[in-house]
């Protein structure tokens, strides 16, 4: 990767043709090459740094492995997430209701609850609702307040 990249400076970046001879300096390319070199260095403190925040959330169990129903388009092979899933709205019958709410009447749906739903991706109604493992946060608020009211209880009862 960092050859690729460094091997870019010597190129522009829109056809693949030379640099002009002016942008061609020792200065421009040693320019181009630090630049590169600090998107690398960059890119690995950001993933250090996504690493670090994941496992210090997992230690203090702010994290749980949990199994969700998620629609399943056959032909993509793939879960389907709501933006990439349109049906029929439960509510009002509105055909195009996309898989978290319908435009029509307003309603939030779940892409699980949409009649005939289909794969906005490859337009087919071949799809199946699929259990899929699933990492979610253990809302904060809720197991701050939790921990809060089951110190408050171990207190009167002794």
């Amino acid at each position: 990767m960092l050859i690729s990249m460094i091997g870019s400076a010597f190129h522009s970046t829109t056809l693949g043709e030379p640099l002009p001879r002016s942008k061609q300096s020792n200065f421009y390319i040693g320019q181009q090459v630090v630049l590169n070199l600090k998107k690398i260095i960059s890119f690995y403190f950001i993933l250090r740094i996504g690493q670090a925040i994941f496992l210090k959330l997992n230690g203090n169990d702010y994290l749980k492995e949990m199994t969700v129903q998620q629609l399943f388009c056959e032909p993509c092979q793939r879960f389907l997430s709501d933006r990439f899933v349109e049906g029929t709205c439960p509510s009002c019958k509105y055909e195009d209701a996309r898989g978290d709410q319908c435009d029509k009447c307003g309603r939030l749906t779940n892409s699980t609850e949409l009649l005939n739903p289909r794969c906005k991706v490859c337009n087919s109604k071949n799809v199946i609702i699929k259990e899929s493992e699933q990492v979610g946060f253990v809302t904060v608020i809720i197991y701050l307040l939790l921990k809060v009211k089951q110190s408050n209880y171990n207190r009167i009862e002794t």
